[in-house]
Formats: C-alpha cells, structure tokens, sequence
C-alpha cells in the first residue's frame, strides 16, 4: 500500500507539473497572439493614416509649378529642367534624405517601364547636395539599370513638410505637375497601378502618332 501510494502521489505531481507546464505555455502562446495583434493593428494603423496623408498630399502637388531648376548630369554637365521635360515624360523625383526603402523598389520597376515604353520618356532626379553622394548612389543601383539620371542640388519644395517624399509626376509645358504620384513603403499597389496606366497612356500615344 506505502509503495501504491508513492507512486500514485509521484504520479500525481508529476502531471500538475505537466499540467501547470502546458499551461503556461499556452498562456505563453496567447500573449504572443496578442502582440502579434496589436503590432498588426498598429501596423495598419500607420498605413490607413500614411495613406489618407498621401491622398491629401497629392491632391495639393496636381497644378503646382515647378520652378526651372538646374540638373548636373552623371558627367557633371548642367542643364535646365525645362529642357529636360520637353516631350512625353515621367519624372521621377526623389531626396538622398528620402525612405530607400520607398524609392529603390520603384526604380526598378521604372527599369522594367523603360523597357516597354521607351527609356527616352522616363527621367529620374535624385536631390544630392554634393556630387560625390550623388555618384555613390548611382554605384549602388544593383539593377541593370539604363535610365536617364540627374542630380540636383535644390529640393523641388512642391509640400511645405514632406519634401523627402519621392515623387512621380509628368509635366505641363509651364512646369506645372500632372498625374502625380506618391511612391511609399505603404501604398506598394497604388504605385504598381499607376505605372501600369502610365504604360497604357504612353502606348496609346505612340499609337497615335504611328498613325
């Protein structure tokens, strides 16, 4: 009967071990669920707030008229934008200062664009203050990328707070910005949608003048 009992009880204990193990396991499990959670709220958060600030932001950028900055081509050569725009371009505007995260996927997709549309119709200025930035930039550029780069040494101040936002946008004749679009980490798929009717509206205009 003493040795029955002993290991009944050594039994017993060592299920409210397993038991009480489980159990804080579980618990464990529920609060990393629940983090999980509220990081992914957070997270979405950020993006609806993101997204609604870049509504608004592009909304103010259609119309506004750029001044006619001065570029510096990867030679070191200066140009006026205005000379740069002439004809059918994409711009493609963004700030050393800017999120790398938001700007480098877009380049790439502007490399797969070029090769539909035309190389000649797509424009990227990057604002550098020095040039050596400027070059270190373009040596970084893992892409086989054959775009038109330019550096320029102003910011564009299109917002009065968000200049390091990166920005794609055709011009007007006076300079003044159409069919803008706001490339951010938050709005992957507004930004692969508008490349895709910038495609569509360029084809269509090469159709046109072919006939």
């Amino acid at each position: 009967q003493i040795v029955f009992l002993t290991t009944l009880s050594f039994a017993l204990i060592i299920y409210l071990v397993y038991d009480v193990h489980s159990k804080r396991i579980i618990i464990e499990n529920y609060k990393n669920q629940n983090e999980e959670l509220q990081n992914l709220n957070a997270e979405q958060s950020y993006v609806l707030e993101n997204i609604t600030i870049l509504s608004k932001l592009q909304h103010f950028a259609e119309g506004h008229n750029l001044e006619n900055y001065t570029l510096y081509t990867t030679d070191g050569d200066s140009c006026e934008l205005k000379d740069v725009c002439k004809g059918e371009k994409l711009i493609y505007y963004f700030s050393e200062q800017g999120c790398q995260v938001c700007y480098q996927p877009f380049l790439k997709k502007l490399v797969e664009l070029s090769k539909k549309i035309g190389k000649e119709h797509i424009v990227v200025i990057g604002k550098f203050e020095e040039r050596r930035s400027f070059k270190l930039f373009l040596q970084d550029l893992t892409s086989n990328n054959d775009l038109t780069i330019y550096q320029t040494k102003t910011e564009f101040n299109i917002y009065p707070e968000y200049n390091e936002y990166a920005l794609a946008f055709q011009v007007t004749k006076d300079l003044a910005i159409n069919n803008i679009c706001i490339t951010d980490k938050s709005n992957t798929e507004l930004s692969a949608d508008y490349l895709k009717l910038i495609e569509k509206k360029f084809n269509k205009s090469t159709s046109s003048q072919v006939e």
